[in-house]
């Protein structure tokens, strides 16, 4: 899960804040996934169609792609970051999927 390499982050121009331009997550419009939007999540990551409200510290603990994704985006004064990527919503589901569950429980159908 990363944008093109070489490219910094694109997030949706809706509200300034220290100068970085980020997205409210109540302006999101892209349908949130069902098992993976928690109300307690720290960054909405957007993928090809879907919405994912997670934890960052989460993800950036099992992840150096996540840890050094989240350094960047800025702390918005209400809502969380937005973070949006490239990445077809089945495959981030997936790798999510992984960190969240451990590998025990996979709901999400193998992805070819």
């Amino acid at each position: 899960v990363s944008p093109t390499p070489g490219t910094p982050i694109k997030l949706r121009k809706k509200r300034k804040a220290d100068e970085v331009e980020v997205e409210l997550p109540d302006e999101v419009a892209e349908p949130h996934h069902p098992e993976l939007w928690f109300k307690d999540g720290s960054v909405i990551i957007v993928a090809v169609g879907m919405a994912f409200k997670v934890h960052s510290g989460l993800l950036s603990r099992h992840s150096t792609v996540f840890k050094e994704l989240f350094q960047g985006l800025p702390a918005p004064s209400s809502g969380c970051p937005v973070l949006r990527v490239e990445d077809q919503s089945a495959h981030l589901a997936r790798l999510l999927a992984v960190i969240y569950e451990g590998g025990r429980r996979l709901p999400f159908r193998a992805i070819n």
